[in-house]
């Protein structure tokens, strides 16, 4: 029987969750791509604790972080635009976009909204990265299990982690 109330770590320990899937993709974490680093960062720590909603629920990358700006804390750093490398403010949020979209594909959750960018990136599996852009292009997926799913991110010694948490609907994926 499940207590009135719980921690995180307390709801895995007694099984009432358990993680569904997880992706990490790395970056280069060095002096020249600080400002890089800095978007994806503050990217993670706005989806981290989202909630796809259970019976349906969509969670949209746009509507969880908001407009990449400068007044949200973003900072210039490459990004593709228009199929050529160039600075833009948030340059980096779509490897957190892509990070999500690969925890969200080996969950088997639908996938409503995914762009792919217009240039190849070899770092990625083949087809699988999701290019996002205030307000034009935006990945959304839907919450079609019975239970509620969090969406938890972390980013350490140059890596992303997107792990998807709640009842596991158990959902067979091929590649």
């Amino acid at each position: 029987e499940a207590p009135s109330r719980t921690t995180f770590d307390e709801a895995l320990e007694m099984g009432l969750i358990a993680p569904i899937s997880s992706f990490t993709t790395e970056y280069n974490d060095s002096p020249s791509t600080a400002n890089r680093r800095h978007n994806i960062h503050t990217a993670a720590d706005l989806l981290n604790n989202s909630i796809a909603r259970a019976d349906g629920g969509e969670w949209s990358f746009n509507d969880t972080v908001g407009e990449a700006n400068e007044e949200a804390g973003f900072q210039a750093a490459h990004a593709i635009i228009n199929g050529e490398y160039d600075d833009a403010i948030g340059g980096g949020i779509c490897q957190v976009a892509t990070t999500v979209f690969n925890a969200v594909y080996d969950a088997g959750f639908p996938v409503l909204t995914r762009h792919n960018h217009s240039l190849y990136i070899a770092s990625y599996p083949t087809g699988r990265d999701a290019a996002v852009s205030w307000p034009d292009l935006d990945f959304v997926w839907q919450n079609d299990s019975a239970s509620d799913v969090l969406v938890r991110l972390s980013c350490v010694d140059g890596s992303v982690t997107a792990t998807l948490y709640g009842v596991d609907p158990g959902y067979k994926v091929s590649t």
